[in-house]
């Protein structure tokens, strides 16, 4: 049996502001994977998109702020499953799709030391409507030395 995926992949600067050395801008990014044997593949569609605003303080050259939203539709063969599931188990969800809003602040203490908030809002988490939207706050720090 042969399994076989595709994406795509895009990454651009739209605006610049200030001398292009500075690498100050607004970028836009998306990515599209289709992996479509839905018999083994339980999330075949997937999405994300968003755009990132690099150097926008001038006082803050190196920090970035940015917004992306990720969808993905999970696979008709589990979804099928998972209502025959819920024939004898009414608590059992049905997996449909998921969705993500991201918003994150990537600020750079000193070089190689990033400091990025990260806040996500979870529409259907693991794609099961019967679970409660979701918010999610982390703090990713970067050490590169």
């Amino acid at each position: 049996m042969d399994r076989y995926g595709f994406y795509v992949v895009g990454d651009q600067a739209i605006m610049r502001w200030a001398d292009p050395a500075e690498k100050r801008h607004l970028g836009v990014f998306a990515a599209f994977v289709y992996a479509p044997d839905e018999r083994v593949n339980t999330l075949p569609y997937f999405f994300d998109t968003g755009l990132v605003a690099y150097g926008f303080l001038p006082s803050r050259p190196r920090d970035f702020v940015g917004f992306g939203v990720a969808y993905g539709s999970y696979s008709s063969d589990l979804r099928l499953a998972d209502e025959a599931q819920a024939v004898t188990d009414p608590a059992a969800g049905v997996q449909s799709w998921e969705m993500t809003l991201e918003w994150t602040y990537g600020c750079t203490v000193k070089p190689g030391l990033l400091v990025q908030p990260d806040v996500q809002y979870l529409i259907n988490p693991g794609g099961n409507k019967a679970v409660p939207n979701a918010l999610a706050v982390g703090v990713n720090v970067v050490f590169n030395f």
